[in-house]
């Protein structure tokens, strides 16, 4: 049994998003050729310059660029501005800006060719089958990601005993990205188009600074070497060597880890952040989970927790699936339809956020009633939009790109979702078991750790839905702890208590 996928554009689709592609190749282009010729015109002045030697030159090996002033191009810029265009060719393939420009260099080529240009890429799938009662997935065979030029393969499975008919329902689990249809191809689902072209611009930003800067310094420019640092081409490893300040805080940590059921140790210190430690080829290793990201100014508090609270799942989620609150008239009043809403499929979260501002300082006892507080209250909110307003009917609803979208939204399953703010809360606080069905109250650092790992909304929804079922509430603060349980199977942690300040996560060098 085979699952595939296609992807089956009409022709006027495929030509408006080729056309649009070429279009952005091109006026990027154009813009490396004007500031290599403003550069030569400003030192030699346009009288004796020969023009049209003087534009953006692509070369895909080393000596082909090293030959170019010996056929009379470049000539008006100084030896230090040539070197500047010269760290920006795609010969250099081990580099961030190599990697990106050689991608600009292929996909140029191949829009002025005529070729297709925009494809889709389907990454690894993980099927996940709804299989009858009496069946099991015996084996399973994944094809190598790939790009969507004509259908494609995802999976081999075999089903024990051998299902009657060819078909079957579950997850596929499978995720799809525009890209430009050139190598280098995508590393991981993050290496989408979007992210290509955020770096294709920044790479045109920082080339057209550093020739406007070499006007005025004779010092080599070294800002186009920082990128690689800025922006790495490949994933990183979050797992990091954990420094010790005296081996009895390593002993300790080692017996940690070792009493622990997962193999994960736990330490946490007065700034927020969380460092979960294992063991690794014999080194302790750790995992920094920090605190929630810092406010944009401008809104009260309140405002910019919800709209931080939203930003997080739109970062990694699309827009497109995360929906702005609207206001919607209720009797003689008017009621808001929550604080968020996120859906994939027929499955939903209903958003509910509380805030406490910092300017508000809290004991223990106070911090802890205003958590158990705003859970409740947070709690009566998501169900009564979902009892109103949702298994209402329908109802259309803007998401984060300003598009309206119509959600079916009586046949949508949902969960009530409550996200706290608060600028130091107190651990051991267990929400209240909610009498009204399945629903998650968690921290903002949480479910922006949650986001942060999982990176598609699909997967959060499929997570809320799960833990949702679960019997007992979760410690506030503690989801990152139950994730890791879920990933492995096990339940026990160790938390490593410390004075603040012991110990440091970071990488070898």
């Amino acid at each position: 049994m085979e699952l595939w996928c296609a992807y089956r554009p009409t022709a006027l689709q495929l030509r408006t998003v080729d056309e649009a592609a070429g279009a952005l190749l091109v006026e990027v282009k154009s813009a490396m050729d004007a500031a290599v010729l403003a550069a030569a015109i400003a030192n030699v002045g346009l009288g004796i310059l020969v023009t049209d030697k003087h534009s953006m030159p692509l070369c895909f090996d080393a000596s082909e660029f090293d030959e170019l002033p010996y056929e009379g191009w470049l000539m008006g810029l100084r030896p230090d501005q040539v070197n500047v265009v010269r760290d920006v060719q795609p010969f250099a393939t081990d580099r961030f800006v190599g990697v990106h420009m050689r991608h600009f260099a292929l996909a140029l080529r191949r829009a002025q060719s005529g070729a297709r240009l925009i494809s889709v890429w389907a990454g690894q799938a993980d099927p996940q089958p709804n299989l009858p009662k009496g069946y099991t997935l015996a084996a399973v065979t994944l094809d190598e990601p790939g790009t969507l030029e004509g259908p494609k393969r995802l999976a081999t499975l075999e089903v024990s005993p051998r299902l009657p008919g060819d078909m079957f329902t579950g997850n596929p689990s499978v995720y799809f990205d525009p890209i430009l249809n050139v190598p280098p191809w995508p590393l991981d689902s993050d290496d989408n188009l979007n992210r290509r072209m955020d770096a294709l611009l920044t790479i045109l930003r920082t080339f057209i600074e550093v020739l406007e800067e070499s006007l005025d310094t004779d010092e080599p420019i070294r800002k186009l070497e920082a990128l690689d640092a800025l922006i790495p081409s490949g994933p990183t490893d979050v797992w990091l060597p954990v420094r010790f300040d005296d081996p009895g805080q390593e002993q300790e940590s080692r017996q940690a880890i070792h009493d622990s059921d997962q193999g994960l140790a736990i330490y946490s210190n007065n700034d927020g952040v969380m460092t979960y430690m294992a063991l690794r080829d014999g080194r302790v290793v750790g995992r920094e989970i920090p605190d929630a990201e810092a406010l944009p100014p401008g809104e009260e508090y309140g405002t910019q927790v919800e709209i931080a609270t939203r930003a997080a799942a739109g970062r990694w989620g699309l827009p497109d699936f995360v929906l702005r609150p609207k206001v919607v008239p209720k009797g003689s009043g008017r009621r808001e339809i929550g604080d968020g809403t996120i859906v994939s499929g027929y499955r939903g979260i209903a958003l509910q956020v509380k805030a406490r501002s910092s300017a508000t300082p809290d004991t223990t006892e106070r911090a802890r009633s205003w958590l158990l507080k705003n859970a409740a209250a947070g709690l009566k909110q998501a169900h009564g939009t979902i009892r109103s307003t949702f298994r209402a009917g329908d109802l259309t609803l803007d998401n984060l790109r300003g598009h309206p979208v119509r959600v079916d939204a009586k046949r949508v399953e949902w969960v009530p979702v409550v996200v706290l703010d608060h600028p130091n809360p107190p651990r051991e606080v267990f929400p209240p078991k909610d009498t009204d069905g399945p629903s998650i109250v968690m921290l903002r650092r949480d479910w922006e750790f949650l986001w942060n790992q999982l990176r598609s909304a699909s997967a959060i929804v499929d997570y809320i839905h799960r833990i949702s079922t679960e019997d007992d509430p979760a410690e506030l603060g503690s989801e990152t702890h139950r994730y890791f349980d879920l990933a492995t199977g096990t339940s026990t942690l160790r938390r490593v208590a410390c004075p603040t300040g012991w110990m440091t996560v970071v990488p070898i060098r």
